[in-house]
C-alpha cells in the first residue's frame, strides 16, 4: 500500500469514517506541517493517530481508551514541544552570556565582576 501525499499519513486505500479525537488530531498535524513537515509525518505524529483511532473505537474498553488517552496527551505534547524549538528565535549573544552566568550560579559557583582600574 503506497502512502498518499497528505502530511498527516491519510491511506487512500480502505478509507475509514474519523472519529473526532482522530480529527482533531488530523487538524493538530496539519498545523505542526506548516511549521515543521517532517514532524508531521514523524514517529510521534504516527503513534498520535494510532492513539486517536483507539480513543474513537466504541469496541474498545474503557481502560484502553484511558490508557491510550494519556499516551496521546503526552505524544502530542512532545511532537509539540519539538516544533516550538523549531519555531523559536535564536538565542542572542547577551541571552547565551546570561543563560551561562545563571547556570554558574546554580552550580554554587561565585560569579564575580572584573574591575579594569
Amino acid at each position: 500500500m503506497a502512502r498518499s501525499a497528505d502530511p498527516v499519513g491519510a491511506s487512500t486505500a480502505a478509507r475509514r469514517r474519523a472519529g473526532t479525537v482522530e480529527k482533531s488530531v488530523r487538524a493538530d498535524l496539519r498545523e505542526i506541517a506548516k511549521v515543521d513537515a517532517e514532524a508531521a509525518v514523524c514517529t510521534f505524529a504516527q503513534v498520535a493517530l494510532q492513539m486517536a483511532r483507539q480513543v474513537d473505537d466504541p469496541g474498545i474498553a474503557a481502560s484502553q481508551r484511558t490508557s491510550s488517552s494519556r499516551v496521546l496527551v503526552d505524544t502530542m505534547a512532545k511532537l509539540r514541544a519539538l516544533v516550538a524549538e523549531k519555531k523559536a528565535p535564536p538565542a542572542s549573544r547577551l541571552d547565551e552570556i546570561r543563560a551561562r552566568r545563571e547556570a554558574r550560579q546554580s552550580d554554587g559557583r561565585r560569579v564575580t565582576r572584573a574591575v579594569s582600574e
